[in-house]
């Protein structure tokens, strides 16, 4: 199983440019994702299985995409007031904005790829494809 496909300088863009100026910013026009949810991401015998907490996240914005062996799950997380004015803000730890993750899988079936949505915890099983399942083999005894 691969995991994630990351990339190693995602951070240096979160840095402010008062600290380090602009060394590190990236001219390119790719955006990076303004977050990333926390996931688990179990393989059983016949599926892998992925958790992802998205709370206060709309299921019905989150784009699920299995394409070969790449699982790519993408959405956004509107901020409680973000277009209200405000006078003094005294904290403000809640993340959100546009996130995207993707995952490279051995042998997965995207055709029967199903998702749930409860408690704020996205459930995605990914099931593999039925030639790659382990199957127990009896040794005939004579």
């Amino acid at each position: 199983m691969y995991l994630t496909l990351r990339d190693p300088f995602y951070a240096f863009g979160r840095f402010d440019d008062r600290q380090l100026g602009s060394v590190f910013r990236s001219t390119s026009s790719v955006s990076l994702p303004d977050w990333e949810p926390k996931i688990d991401l179990v393989e059983f015998d016949d599926r892998y299985v992925l958790k992802m907490e998205l709370a206060g996240v709309d299921p019905k914005t989150i784009s699920i995409d299995a394409k070969e062996d790449v699982l790519t799950v993408a959405g956004e997380k509107s901020m409680a007031g973000e277009n209200e004015e405000k006078k003094v803000v005294y904290m403000s730890e809640i993340q959100g904005g546009k996130f995207r993750r993707s995952f490279r899988l051995k042998s997965i079936d995207s055709s029967a790829t199903t998702a749930s949505s409860e408690h704020g915890v996205v459930q995605i099983a990914i099931p593999k494809r039925s030639e790659c399942v382990s199957q127990a083999i009896e040794i005939e005894v004579k």
